[in-house]
């Protein structure tokens, strides 16, 4: 029997290919789903730029390939047509006739086709180039940025309360499955398929947010942008009194103590100030990278992101799937948790990694 292809765990929110919808009306709603839903996918990994994500040509655009254009919309051909040079769509048929409001896509006229402007929803950048070393040619990904009506309309969906988003929400792939549907295709968070570890070795796709610590450190962030407009600079000087101001409201905002020198002490030490032991792992992080424009929307970033898949999921949890690859490692697939600031994910991520080595010793164990 022929092994079904497993399911995509490219992962996106429902509500997001319904606003998309929405806003852009019927020049996206013509397109063939699985294009909608690529166009949804570039939306939400790229609305927001952090490490694991900018160009390393251009600190305002995302780089994508064709490997990751190929995954979103099946062929880079079709996206390029679509997004930058025009196409044409016709009517698609059953024998029973023309399907109302479904078309097949094509690049160039066909027999009742219509042609159609491009969206220009996503504007291309830098152009990959391409170098010789050792190994062969090797080169940049192209680089892209949204356009600034797309950016707007997905920064507005992001601060939307939940019952302000569409009611078809859920992180789901382009075939529509939920990622409890995917989970238990997969039996877990697990797609195993290079190691003789039996597939019922796996681990719960969901992991637990905190939520309230989230909305915390989003609120000193937010605070801290306010204080790096006010004063016009991009960073504080360490130890200077607006740095030293921002820390003790900082930890005014979490509900801890001020942040205070306490004598010999240093094992608190962060950049050359102690802080209190209840003073929380993220507002240490912070102090300690320093207040600076890029760090803070970074994290903000991260934070939106986290926020908004707990929205749609309608649960303090949000869903992580793991490749198995030839090196024997597991990485993220579908979220970009390996990519954010280590206060958000490593702790996690740790831990699941942890799990994972105590599964397989069990099973190699029990097999021996």
């Amino acid at each position: 029997m022929k092994n079904l292809k497993p399911p995509s765990t490219d992962l996106f929110p429902s509500s997001l290919l319904y606003e998309s919808q929405k806003i852009l009306g019927e020049q996206f709603t013509k397109l063939p789903h699985k294009i909608q839903t690529g166009y949804t996918l570039v939306f939400w990994n790229h609305s927001g730029l952090i490490r694991h994500n900018t160009h390393n040509r251009r600190a305002d655009s995302f780089p994508m390939d064709n490997v990751e254009v190929s995954r979103y919309f099946t062929d880079p051909r079709d996206f390029r047509a679509i997004n930058d040079n025009g196409y044409f769509l016709r009517p698609k048929y059953t024998r029973h006739g023309a399907i109302e409001g479904r078309y097949v896509l094509s690049r160039k006229a066909e027999e009742e086709s219509a042609h159609y402007e491009p969206t220009k929803w996503i504007i291309k950048t830098i152009m990959a180039f391409e170098g010789r070393t050792k190994l062969g040619v090797t080169g940049s990904k192209n680089g892209f940025i949204l356009d600034s009506s797309i950016k707007s309309f997905i920064d507005t969906w992001f601060t939307k309360e939940e019952s302000e988003i569409s009611e078809h929400r859920g992180m789901i792939n382009s075939r529509g499955d939920s990622a409890k549907e995917i989970a238990n295709q997969l039996g877990g968070a697990i797609h195993r398929n290079l190691s003789r570890v039996t597939k019922r070795v796996n681990i719960s796709a969901l992991i637990k947010i905190n939520i309230e610590s989230l909305l915390v450190h989003q609120e000193q962030l937010n605070y801290s942008q306010k204080i790096l407009n006010q004063v016009g600079a991009e960073a504080l000087v360490k130890g200077s009194q607006e740095w030293e101001e921002l820390v003790d409201k900082l930890a005014l905002i979490e509900g801890a103590e001020e942040v205070v020198e306490v004598g010999e002490d240093n094992s608190m030490t962060l950049g050359g100030v102690k802080v209190k032991n209840n003073v929380s792992k993220s507002l240490k992080s912070l102090i300690n990278k320093g207040f600076n424009e890029i760090s803070i929307n970074e994290r903000l970033v991260e934070i939106n992101k986290l926020l908004a898949t707990v929205r749609e999921e309608g649960s303090n949890t949000i869903p992580i799937f793991y490749e198995e690859v030839r090196t024997g490692r597991y990485t993220a697939k579908n979220a970009t948790l390996q990519g954010y600031h280590r206060v958000f994910a490593m702790p996690r991520l740790k831990a699941i990694m942890s799990m994972i080595l105590m599964l397989l010793i069990k099973t190699y164990s029990y097999n021996y």
